[in-house]
């Protein structure tokens, strides 16, 4: 003999769930906010970018990526290209003296190095005898 199960009227199903998205830092959100402006909330990138940055340890470091992903953004967005989209040969000609020298500050910043390399305009390197 087979009982039906029948529930209870007072018995409620509560949903626990909630959006991440609320859970992410300010660096994260801002990122979200400024490529959903962009590439709308269709797009999966802000998503994808803006978690990237949220799953990172250190504030310092979410917001030296944040700097640096936006720096990249822009670059393949004057390229005609999505950021999810470029191609190696684009990506190839994304140089680091765009970004030098925000990469710079944030590295002697942090490692407290009053002698290294310093950034200069025109992808010089004071400190080294190489061209970036």
């Amino acid at each position: 003999m087979t009982t039906a199960l029948t529930r209870s009227p007072r018995a409620t199903l509560v949903s626990a769930r909630r959006d991440p998205r609320d859970l992410w830092p300010d660096q994260a959100r801002k990122l979200y906010d400024h490529l959903v402006a962009l590439y709308g909330e269709d797009d999966p990138l802000p998503t994808l970018a803006a978690a990237w940055i949220a799953h990172q340890s250190s504030v310092h470091t979410q917001k030296s990526y944040g700097r640096g992903f936006r720096v990249f953004e822009e670059f393949a967005r004057e390229h005609g290209a999505h950021p999810m989209a470029v191609k190696f040969r684009l990506a190839d000609t994304f140089r680091p003296e765009r970004t030098f020298s925000w990469v710079i500050s944030c590295r002697s910043s942090r490692s407290g190095d009053s002698g290294g390399t310093k950034a200069v305009g025109g992808g010089a390197a004071v400190g080294t005898n190489r061209a970036i």
